[in-house]
């Protein structure tokens, strides 16, 4: 089979896992039912890696943001895929029911109890992907450059993040079975630009989610949240934010609807807020964003 082919059938499976979820989202919302995440906002404008890239430095650029990722330890690589995305998710939602700056954030005793409120399988796989993605995380620097800024400082210098000013080996970052587990002490960047700017997210949906599904999952929620009048997206303009790999647009138009039409299996009221327009010659233009309703499994409460 093709890889165009295997993305097909495993997103109907993923429909058929859908379906049986969707009574769960309608009857329990993310709060109730211990689901709720937080995305950073500047994760949601600009993605981050999709695929282990194998480079110390990665820039993605989206409109007037730019956000450019350093590794900064010579044994591990710059964060990618589903978990690092996971894991800033849930690390946001914990700081902000912490309301401070600069705390220690107390990290699971038991990893399985983390991979319970993710909803990840169990399993060393997912442990091992977990710990690598988190040290990966911890040792990169996000570089956030706006090019048109408020100063003229800020413009030149931009503004460097770092998740964490604690010292984080690949071994203390759970202490699995222990009753005390571990620590990270988040730094003040972090809360100024990671927590006080996020958009909520259910973890149940992310879970069954790949990265792509998950950055298109985050973006739409993030666009139609605040929504006041139709807005139009342009294919080009999508493929430089998602960072496409595709060399002919049309490819990238298929995995996104390969993804959206995911997303609409979930909630069908996604279709009255989202369509796509062409020009005269019947040629693909961009996607058409409407105000209207909040999508009731789609779009988590603000509270």
């Amino acid at each position: 089979l093709s890889a165009t082919e295997n993305e097909m059938r495993k997103t109907d499976h993923t429909k058929k896992r859908f379906r049986a979820l969707q009574l769960d989202l309608f009857h329990s919302p993310p709060k109730v039912a211990g689901k709720l995440g937080q995305m950073p906002k500047i994760i949601v404008q600009c993605c981050l890696p999709h695929d282990d890239l194998e480079q110390r430095v990665f820039e993605r650029v989206n409109g007037d943001y730019r956000l450019t990722l350093q590794a900064r330890h010579p044994e591990f690589g710059l964060p990618f895929g589903k978990y690092p995305r996971m894991i800033l998710a849930w690390l946001v939602s914990e700081a902000k029911k912490r309301k401070s700056t600069g705390a220690n954030l107390s990290i699971h005793s038991s990893i399985n109890e983390l991979t319970k409120t993710l909803g990840l399988p169990r399993g060393g796989t997912t442990y091992e992907r977990l710990r690598d993605q988190f040290v990966r995380l911890a040792w990169t620097d996000f570089f956030i450059t706006m090019d048109n800024p408020s100063s003229n400082r800020e413009r030149e210098y931009g503004v460097a993040v770092t998740v964490t000013d604690s010292l984080v080996s690949d071994k203390a970052v759970w202490q699995v079975g222990g009753d005390d587990g571990s620590s990270i002490r988040l730094t003040d960047k972090f809360y100024e630009w990671m927590v006080s700017r996020s958009v909520p997210v259910d973890f149940r949906i992310m879970s069954e989610l790949q990265p792509f599904q998950m950055d298109l999952y985050v973006w739409l929620i993030y666009r139609l949240d605040a929504l006041d009048k139709e807005t139009v997206v342009s294919w080009d303009q999508l493929a430089k934010q998602f960072g496409s790999k595709y060399s002919r647009l049309r490819d990238f138009r298929r995995k996104f609807m390969h993804a959206f039409n995911l997303l609409d299996s979930i909630d069908s009221a996604l279709g009255h807020r989202v369509c796509f327009q062409s020009d005269s010659k019947h040629n693909a233009v961009g996607v058409v964003l409407l105000p209207g309703d909040r999508l009731p499994l789609l779009m988590p409460s603000h509270n």
